[in-house]
């Protein structure tokens, strides 16, 4: 029954559907960074910081 499924999904979506999906989100990720780093004036470092700033 799963399998049915999944290969009714699979005929709809294409792969130029996904990729273009991905470029998508992918975009959005990267202006949303922007927006963190001129929010705080930092660029990508927030997972290490975080850490460091928990063990404190």
């Amino acid at each position: 029954m799963k399998e049915n499924f999944l290969e009714e999904k699979s005929m709809q979506i294409s792969y130029e559907d996904l990729q273009s999906e991905r470029e998508i989100l992918i975009l959005k990720n990267m202006s949303y960074q922007k927006y963190l780093a001129e929010k705080f004036g930092k660029i990508d470092q927030g997972c290490d910081n975080k850490h460091i700033n928990h063990r404190k």
